[in-house]
């Protein structure tokens, strides 16, 4: 029975382009190889050996002639036919190993299942015995990074034979060792050779000559000399492993990206970091500029955190009936008081006979972050909003209620006893003095008689209850849940909304504008240092081709890292506001004012930008071919 040849190359020519115009790298080579054999081939520098090595296993290209891989023409293929060969017919062993170094042994040699669509279920088990094969089953979950170059060799060699494939194409395999991990070498690649075609590249004749069936001598881009030196007498049998194909290409590109994901802690962890970052820079900018540009360009006579309710008969409300509003409604963001001080309530108040002019307001709606001093204990303490600061200590200092008839009368003297550093009711940055209920009521729970006489746009009854909310959203969540069949709402700054809606709309496209060149700044920064990371990869993506990757499956695994990092940075980033904010106010406010839908658009402009610069890699590696990408990095 006539033997039909593996590898068949017929008048097979390569040129290449310099600068100065075109030189050979072989010339009208016509060689066959077939099963069974360890073929040795051997030449000067330059001879034309690695160029012939390159061409057969579809990582270079040829200019004339034929190569025909188990009968197949090939001259016709495209970079997808030539990896889809490489994953079903060629294993490669390098001299400079081309291991992924921020893989395991058992990883790298997996990735080679995977490449041919091995089992799933079967995989780990294959890749154990490949490794226990080649002597590093002790060495499986260590990085290969931390192997020597003997142990690295074997890994390649497992990787090799990871994928069962009928040819094995050795470039320089002991050239980096020693001469005792050299024969350990050359050992174990005529031990697989029995059943497979072993084609061999080296410049050192004498260490390969007693292993070697076959040895072609390369000079000047020709076939020197073509020597039997062992006859092969079995017949060329590749038998396709039931096992491979059984993968779909999605799965195998997720699977890459979620083992590079965790395979590298340390650029993950970076990486988290910096989209983390990168997604608060924008989310907090947003919040501070959307709510500065409102104020700026528009015209609000109210406080847009205050809102009122009456009764609908007109009665008072109880004080039972003011603590059951209080008991449904207050929390952390939302205090509830009688409704006694309006944005307009002042007084003739003096400090050291100079006239203040002090907008007069409740202690309970007061949020404030961070206090000088202390709050007032009793019905002649106050507390001072603004941006004086009337003494370090707060010891001696009286505000003086004055008799607007005769300012030199006065009928009350308040002690000042702290001060509001940041104070979220200090709209329009006024000046704010606060008194304590024991002050605005009398012991019958009615409005303090002084206030009646001598303050101004005061409501004297308690026909009303103010809400006082941390913010604006506060004030619209709790209009929602108000029963308005049992209460009038009065929103005042209801009025200056629909006045300012045309002004809105502008400020909203002023705002967009301002955080996309923002988010354009940001994330530019973002794409330069991610850039730099993801080109540190270029390597694995080449050997990742390099061992039968297709250009399809290694440009989704590169999408679905990126969409990884950044699906989980925003996932972190919603989950960390929403544990932050419930301890941190501005946190609170920031997250909140953003609102569900501008966290859609920051997370889908962020993963956007992620995708973008991911397939923006991924035409800069395909734009070279394997061999290029790999001396690249060498």
């Amino acid at each position: 029975m006539e033997k039909k040849p593996l590898i068949k190359l017929e008048g097979v020519s390569k040129f290449y382009k310099t600068q100065t115009g075109v030189s050979e790298g072989m010339r009208n080579i016509n060689l066959e190889f077939n099963l069974n054999e360890f073929v040795a081939i051997t030449g000067e520098s330059g001879s034309g050996k690695t160029t012939l090595l390159n061409v057969i296993s579809g990582l270079d290209s040829y200019e004339d002639g034929e190569l025909y891989i188990n009968g197949l023409e090939t001259s016709h293929f495209t970079v997808k036919d030539f990896e889809e060969l490489r994953a079903k017919n060629i294993g490669f062993v390098f001299q400079n190993y081309n291991v992924i170094d921020s893989y395991t042994v058992y990883q790298n040699v997996v990735i080679a299942l995977e490449a041919q669509g091995y089992d799933p279920k079967k995989k780990k088990a294959r890749a154990l015995e490949l490794i226990e094969k080649v002597g590093l089953l002790s060495h499986k979950n260590q990085k290969t990074a931390k192997l020597s170059g003997g142990q690295k060799q074997r890994v390649v060699i497992a990787r090799a034979l990871a994928k069962n494939a009928p040819i094995i194409l050795a470039d320089e395999p002991t050239g980096n060792l020693d001469s005792k991990s050299g024969r350990e070498i050359m050992e174990l690649l005529k031990e697989i050779s029995k059943d497979k075609l072993i084609i061999l590249v080296t410049h050192n004749y004498e260490e390969a000559k007693n292993y070697i069936t076959r040895n072609i001598i390369m000079s000047d881009g020709n076939v020197k000399e073509d020597k039997v030196l062992v006859k092969n007498e079995k017949l060329n049998e590749v038998v396709d492993d039931e096992n491979n194909n059984k993968t779909s290409s999605i799965r195998k590109s997720f699977d890459i990206a979620a083992r590079n994901v965790l395979s590298k802690p340390k650029k993950t962890i970076f990486t988290f970091i910096l989209a983390v970052f990168s997604l608060l820079a924008v989310i907090f900018t947003y919040y501070g500029i959307s709510s500065s540009i409102k104020l700026s360009i528009g015209d609000y006579s109210y406080d847009p955190t205050i809102t009122y309710i009456q009764k609908r008969d007109d009665k008072e409300f109880t004080k039972s009936e003011l603590e059951e509003i209080r008991k449904k409604f207050e929390n952390k963001d939302l205090k509830v008081t009688y409704g006694v001080f309006s944005k307009e309530s002042s007084a003739d108040f003096r400090m050291e006979y100079s006239r203040m002019g002090f907008v007069a307001q409740p202690l309970n709606g007061l949020f404030a972050k961070e206090i000088e001093g202390r709050l007032p204990v009793k019905e002649n303490e106050v507390m001072l909003s603004g941006n004086y600061k009337y003494s370090d200590e707060y010891e001696n200092i009286y505000i003086d209620l004055a008799d607007p008839e005769d300012r030199e009368k006065t009928i009350k003297r308040f002690k000042v006893v702290g001060r509001v550093l940041e104070n979220s009711m200090d709209y329009n940055y006024r000046q704010v003095i606060y008194f304590s209920d024991m002050f605005i009521f009398d012991e019958n729970n009615q409005v303090n008689p002084i206030i009646k006489q001598y303050f101004t746009n005061v409501n004297d009854t308690n026909k009303e209850i103010a809400f006082y909310g941390i913010d604006r959203t506060e004030i619209k969540h709790l209009i929602r849940k108000l029963d308005k069949d049992i209460y009038n709402i009065y929103d005042p700054y209801s009025i200056d909304e629909a006045e300012n809606a045309i002004t809105d709309l502008v400020g909203n496209i002023i705002v967009f504008i301002i955080m996309f060149i923002i988010v354009l700044i940001i994330f530019l920064l973002v794409y330069v240092i991610q850039k730099n990371m993801m080109m540190s990869q270029r390597k694995d993506y080449a050997v990742y081709r390099s061992i039968g990757i297709n250009e399809k499956e290694v440009k989704y695994a590169i999408l679905l890292e990126q969409a990884i990092i950044s699906l989980t940075a925003t996932i972190l980033v919603l989950i960390s506001l929403s544990i932050t904010s419930i301890f941190v106010r501005s946190v609170r406010l920031a997250s909140r004012n953003v609102g569900f839908g501008g966290y859609v658009f920051i997370a889908a402009i962020f993963i956007y930008f992620s995708l973008r610069q991911g397939a923006k890699f991924n035409r800069q590696i395909f734009n070279k071919t394997v061999i290029g990408a790999l001396k690249e990095e060498e």
